[in-house]
């Protein structure tokens, strides 16, 4: 900067050139302060974070990466409107094989279903979908099939590989990944949906399962894919998968 301003002096470009130097020189200034006190403001989330509980350290961690992640087509996700907006149970409801809920005007109401046992036969009841992995895997297969702009969804070709897809570990145990998939897939697989749609000029009601095949018995015992009957596409209903098309919100 010094040899600039030196070069131009006593010509007649020198005051432009001396604005233009302390100009620049001001701008370093403000930028090298500002990274100073980014260093400072890192230093100090990472202080609070590490005084968090473990979970919720974890949480923080994964919020600020999905915040600072870029907003590609390929990292945006799509669910129905009516899904987003009323949601599939938090909790299990106990002693119930349905259960309704709104938001403001639209209306998700869900039955529970049964689904045949390859083994003995016989149509078995499944309890109703709900919890985050329930909604994590309506989320993903939505995403799908908007993604593939098909109603049959090509997913992987075991269900250790279905589960990593969503960027889960597979793990074992009455607490393990493995086992919470399988029963909330269970119950999606076999429940059926009315979901009451208002979209600011009418009033519609779709009442149908959301999957016409999902050719899957789960049994919930440890090992990944022993036992399961796995096909590697999964179908939606026609109808939903319109409405679904129809109504997509990205998230």
């Amino acid at each position: 900067m010094i040899e600039i301003v030196e070069k131009a002096r006593g010509s007649v470009a020198y005051k432009a050139t001396l604005a233009f130097v302390r100009a620049s020189q001001a701008k370093r200034d403000a930028e090298m302060e500002a990274r100073e006190k980014l260093v400072v403001l890192k230093a100090e989330a990472e202080a609070e974070r590490a005084r968090l509980p473990r979970n919720a350290r974890r949480r923080d961690m994964v919020r600020e990466v999905i915040e600072n992640e870029p907003a590609a087509p390929e990292n945006i996700q799509h669910i129905h409107s009516v899904l987003a907006l009323c949601g599939l149970p938090y909790r299990e409801p106990k002693g119930v094989t349905n259960v309704s809920r709104e938001y403001g005007r639209n209306t998700l109401a869900i039955n529970a279903g049964r689904l045949i046992n390859p083994t003995t036969g016989e149509m078995e009841m499944q309890g109703l979908p709900y919890g985050p992995k329930a909604r994590l895997l309506l989320l993903h297969l939505c995403t799908e099939a908007v993604r593939q702009r098909s109603p049959k969804v090509e997913v992987a070709q075991s269900m250790s590989g279905f589960i990593r897809d969503m960027g889960f570990p597979v793990t074992g145990g009455e607490r393990g990944t493995l086992k919470q998939f399988k029963e909330q897939l269970n119950r999606l697989a076999a429940c059926s949906m009315q979901i009451g749609l208002w979209d600011g000029t009418r009033a519609s009601t779709l009442n149908v399962p959301p999957f016409r095949q999902m050719d899957v018995w789960l049994p919930l015992h440890n090992h990944p894919d022993q036992g399961l009957l796995w096909s590697s596409t999964i179908t939606f209903h026609r109808e939903f998968y319109d409405n679904l098309i129809q109504h997509a919100l990205p998230v």
